[in-house]
């Protein structure tokens, strides 16, 4: 099985992946948000500490029981089942024994540390119709400058998705 690490994601129209208050409300309130098929695509999730504990804390059903999911956090976790927890500083170990498709869900931060080490192939970009004005970066400031190549496009609900190969130099 090809091992590729993809970013999906959702992102407003001006770029923010959260409001200026960090909820993710507006994304899973969205028309048309559950439609991406990409989903069953996908083998592992990966996400950061603090897009863990908001899903935790706001959503009533844990969304990803079907996948193997990591967590990338300093704090300890051990309270909880859902998902296994990384260290960052173990990123580039820990990318290497990843197998099958993996779907990077955020945070900021998280992103730029796949992204500085040349480790996402695709991303696959959920434009949505909403503009904040201010909060959470989608692409926060990094070392990464990479080319990319469009691979494709198609809308499904509101939601307008960008699909590229990144082309590692």
């Amino acid at each position: 099985m090809e091992n590729k690490i993809s970013l999906f994601i959702a992102t407003s129209l001006d770029g923010y992946i959260a409001d200026q208050d960090e909820n993710l409300e507006w994304l899973f309130s969205a028309e048309g948000q559950g439609e991406a098929g990409y989903y069953k695509e996908i083998d592992n999730v990966i996400m950061g500490s603090r897009t863990f504990d908001w899903m935790e804390t706001h959503l009533d059903k844990w969304p990803y029981d079907d996948k193997n999911c990591y967590i990338f956090s300093r704090k300890d976790h051990s309270e909880t089942t859902k998902a296994e927890f990384v260290n960052p500083d173990n990123l580039l170990s820990f990318s290497k024994n990843l197998t099958g498709n993996t779907w990077i869900v955020g945070g900021g931060k998280i992103i730029k540390s796949f992204l500085e080490n040349q480790l996402i192939d695709e991303i696959t970009l959920a434009v949505a119709p909403v503009l904040f004005g201010q909060g959470v970066s989608l692409f926060p400031q990094g070392d990464y400058e990479q080319k990319l190549e469009l691979l494709g496009t198609r809308t499904f609900g509101q939601f307008v998705e960008l699909k590229y190969k990144v082309n590692h130099s």
